[in-house]
């Protein structure tokens, strides 16, 4: 899902400053509502679904795939569908993230405080997953400062859309706070994330999330490296991000950003299976960077 909202950022630049071009834009179905609300009114947006019914689906495939050498591992994947889909580099202020428009969804139903902090639960990978003892003591520094933990995120992902979700961590006690994890839409979640005094949470799709908006972001960066992948906002990578990362000692630290020539290795896991990068992010390292974010 992150990478996907980060190409948002160039199909935007094209639909506005490429004007040879006519672009259709097909997004997965729960993608639909968000595009919509962050692309020029002018774009020409379908859900994957209706066109796979109208079009020959290897048309799709040639259509979309992105292959090559250049993978979306060497740079930010806002760099990436630049160089892809434009052939070039763009300046930064070409590459902020979209601005998402929360003020005429509907969150009544949502009963959220006033003061509230954004935990972001659930993964697609073991290298972005911690403990549910860690995230307890999260919730609780967080009542602690004033603040309700609202609980948000997905434990499973639509077939054919990606890999399947870890499943939901059960030994995190959600009576914490507010539990809205699988209970939200893409487009509510944004929504919601906009009005929170803070989002915490490793790198993801999630924290890609919360870029579309002016949250302060408290993140966790394992296997990747943050100057690669912060969101970008107001012309700077890592605006209002307070990162948190493994020791420069560890030597494995970014495996995804450095190991380039590990070709059979999924970086969902660990190369070594002991996923030290997560467990050097201690709750002493978060509560630094969350007494930053909240003054």
């Amino acid at each position: 899902m992150g990478d996907l909202l980060c190409h948002l950022v160039t199909v935007s630049y094209l639909v506005k400053k490429v004007k040879h071009v006519d672009p259709y834009i097909w997004v997965p179905d729960y993608l639909l509502e968000f595009a919509k609300n962050v692309l020029p009114k002018e774009a020409k947006i379908y859900n994957y679904t209706t066109a796979i019914k109208k079009y020959n689906n290897k048309m799709i495939g040639i259509s979309t795939r992105w292959a090559g050498q250049h993978t979306a591992m060497r740079c930010h994947p806002i760099d990436y569908s630049n160089h892809v889909l434009l052939d070039t580099d763009l300046p930064i202020e070409q590459k902020n993230y979209l601005k998402f428009n929360s003020e005429e969804i509907d969150l009544s139903k949502f009963n959220l405080p006033e003061n509230y902090v954004i935990m972001s639960v659930g993964s697609t990978a073991k290298t972005k997953e911690l403990s549910p003892e860690l995230l307890n003591q999260l919730a609780d520094y967080i009542i602690e400062k004033g603040y309700t933990p609202v609980f948000i995120g997905k434990s499973e992902m639509n077939p054919g859309s990606g890999p399947k979700m870890l499943a939901k961590l059960a030994e995190v006690d959600y009576t914490k706070g507010i539990d809205l994890t699988n209970k939200t839409t893409l487009t509510e979640a944004a929504a919601i994330i906009s009005k929170a005094k803070a989002f915490v949470g490793m790198e993801g799709g999630m924290t890609h999330l919360a870029g579309f908006t002016d949250v302060k972001i408290v993140a966790g960066y394992g296997f990747v490296d943050p100057t690669r992948m912060m969101p970008i906002r107001n012309n700077l990578q890592g605006y209002n991000v307070f990162p948190l990362v493994p020791e420069s000692t560890l030597a494995c630290r970014y495996c995804q950003t450095n190991m380039a020539l590990l070709y059979d290795h999924d970086f969902k896991n660990c190369y070594y299976d002991d996923y030290t990068c997560i467990k050097q992010l201690t709750f002493d390292k978060w509560k630094v960077q969350i007494d930053k974010c909240l003054l």
